[in-house]
């Protein structure tokens, strides 16, 4: 975004209604793990997101992100629950 010159802002929410897709890409800072999410796709869905694993190597996709989330204990105990939120 910028300032035109008469003074208004035209910033990020403006130029988002020029384009077609939005994608943000997030990652806490001390985590590998990234995600990028679509936050307006005007020809397809916004409910996905691509996992991405920063290495030394760069960045890899992560086809079955579950593994970094489960552990690798697999027994069964009782109360146990998986589940999967989105804050925000």
């Amino acid at each position: 975004g910028h300032v035109t010159k008469d003074g208004s802002i035209a910033g990020p929410r403006v130029l988002e209604h020029l384009v077609d897709v939005v994608c943000q890409f997030e990652g806490d800072r001390h985590s590998r793990l990234r995600m990028v999410r679509a936050v307006k796709n005007r020809y397809g869905p916004t409910d996905e997101v691509g996992c991405f694993d920063l290495g030394d190597g760069g960045i890899v996709g992560l086809p079955d992100p579950s593994g970094l989330f489960l552990s690798a204990d697999r027994s069964a105990v009782p109360g146990t629950c998986v589940t999967v939120t989105l804050e925000g």
